[in-house]
């Protein structure tokens, strides 16, 4: 599957309305590493962000999963939401580039 391929599934992903965030990270991965592989630099600062957040995306998982009380937890998806929408933006930014 081509890098814009991997892009369109990825943000259908993070789109939807039930997220299923381990296949978020699976394929959010998948894309750095095609990132990583591709020749050209202008992705590097895309792929490095991309990596960031799906590291901390996996912190505000880990967070909601060990959250109890009612108020944390929507506290935790409301960073996880957070996260997702800079996800989609990172996406969107790539597919604009792979475009241009």
């Amino acid at each position: 599957m081509d890098l814009r391929s991997q892009l369109v599934t990825w943000q259908t992903a993070l789109t939807a309305p039930e997220a299923d965030w381990i296949a978020i990270q699976q394929q959010g991965q998948a894309i750095a590493i095609a990132l990583a592989q591709s020749d050209s630099d202008r992705y590097l600062t895309y792929r490095l962000e991309i990596e960031k957040h799906l590291r901390l995306l996996q912190l505000d998982l880990s967070f909601w999963q060990r959250s109890r009380d009612p108020q944390s937890q929507q506290v935790r998806v409301a960073a996880l939401q957070q996260r997702q929408q800079t996800l989609i933006r990172y996406c969107e930014a790539v597919l604009t580039a792979i475009a241009a």
